[in-house]
């Protein structure tokens, strides 16, 4: 993974483009030794991180009115990892990794949380592509509504003013997969790639996010092969709006924030101030750690929340288990152990877990067969780091054999 070049003078801004950016595979991916991040640099970014209402235009997606407590367990988890032939324990694991919030939630309650370089439980944390998930759980809510008549339905039914684009008859499901093959490029260090023009968008920039979205043409026939490509969740987010006459932000309000109780504002970067400006729906979303923590156990309780349905019965595993053969586990790149579904990863095990990723160390991870959420938040030291990632699952997996332990 390789950073753009700059596009505006602030280091924190440049900083941020990066962090908008998604993640595209292993074989991307930079591999660096995993050694600890000097202090400053984790603390700078871990600081930008948490600010971006100080430093961004914003909508607020209201707190719930009625919030609900996550309760805590009475007991302390201790639990040990191993990674490359060596244990560690929790707090080694947040040092190696610049951890800045981590929360695990077993049988609905808390049995780790921890914030650390700065943060606290008010601290809203820049989702990077988690949002993505997010977005494609509003898109299965409209479905179920009515609004969408099927997935199967090209996007151009929905916007017609893409027949002129690449999207000219792609399904949405090829979006929701990554598989539009859409002719969008994702060079990071390259300042005239498409990522780093979307990217600057969110910074309040002459172009805006829709309006680069729609200008592009297609590369490879659709539904064929996975590419990551954050312009496909910024034209889902369109979808939505256009069906529903409603901003993101207002959606994820009515229809998540609310009835999951949620306790604390999220709100979704724009690209300009004002009642016009657009969300970046492909990672501007920042949420506190419990509020993730809510998300996820959504997802494990197969969208039931308190005795009432949230999201439509069957979409968790519909959307969370890949159906098409170039989206299964290990079929994504080159060594890379993951599959794909409805802008979710998805673990190659028996459980079914899966989890939502964002650059620089954002990761929601869910195991419903378990009951079991683990949300992670960190400032790494650059895009992806692969080691940091692998070390993340190998916590997961021992996270994984306590909870199936204490489910005995």
């Amino acid at each position: 993974m390789k950073r753009i070049g700059d596009v505006r003078p602030a280091a924190w801004c440049v900083a941020l483009l990066v962090a908008l950016l998604p993640f595209v595979g292993c074989s991307e991916a930079t591999v660096e030794p995993l050694e600890a991040t000097p202090r400053d640099e984790v603390q700078e970014r871990a600081d930008d991180f948490r600010s971006m209402s100080e430093r961004l235009p914003v909508r607020i997606v209201p707190r719930s009115s009625n919030p609900r407590e996550l309760l805590k367990a009475t007991e302390t988890l201790e639990i040990e990892y191993e990674y490359q032939g060596t244990n560690y324990a929790i707090d080694d694991f947040i040092n190696r990794t610049d951890t800045t919030g981590l929360l695990i939630l077993h049988a609905g309650k808390i049995h780790y949380e921890g914030y650390f370089r700065g943060a606290d439980e008010t601290s809203r944390f820049l989702s990077m592509s988690v949002a993505k998930s997010f977005t494609a759980t509003l898109l299965g809510i409209a479905r179920s509504q009515g609004l969408i008549e099927s997935f199967d339905d090209p996007v151009t039914k929905y916007l017609p003013q893409l027949a002129a684009t690449g999207y000219d008859g792609v399904p949405i499901k090829d979006l929701l997969q990554m598989s539009s093959g859409i002719d969008f490029v994702e060079e990071y260090e390259n300042e005239e790639s498409d990522i780093a023009r979307l990217g600057a968008a969110g910074f309040g920039g002459e172009e805006r996010v829709n309006e680069i979205a729609v200008s592009f043409g297609r590369k490879r026939e659709s539904g064929e092969e996975f590419y990551y490509a954050s312009v496909d969740t910024q034209i889902l987010a369109m979808v939505l709006e256009r069906v529903t006459g409603k901003r993101l932000s207002q959606s994820m309000s009515e229809w998540l924030w609310q009835p999951l109780g949620a306790e604390h504002d999220a709100y979704w970067i724009l690209d300009q101030e004002g009642d016009s400006g657009i969300e970046c729906a492909f990672g501007g979303l920042n949420v506190s750690l419990r509020d993730y923590g809510r998300f996820g156990q959504l997802m494990a309780y197969d969208g039931m929340w308190d005795g009432d349905r949230i999201l439509p019965a069957g979409w968790v595993a519909e959307a969370t288990i890949p159906d098409a053969p170039h989206v299964q586990p290990g079929e994504l790149a080159d060594g890379y152990k993951m599959g794909y579904q409805y802008q979710w990863w998805t673990f190659p095990d028996d459980d079914r877990s899966f989890t939502g990723e964002g650059i620089y160390g954002q990761l929601l991870m869910v195991n419903p067969e378990l009951d079991l959420v683990m949300v992670k938040t960190s400032a790494w030291p650059s895009a992806w780091v692969s080691d940091k990632e692998r070390e993340s699952w190998a916590l997961w997996d021992a996270v994984n054999v306590w909870a199936r332990a204490a489910k005995r």
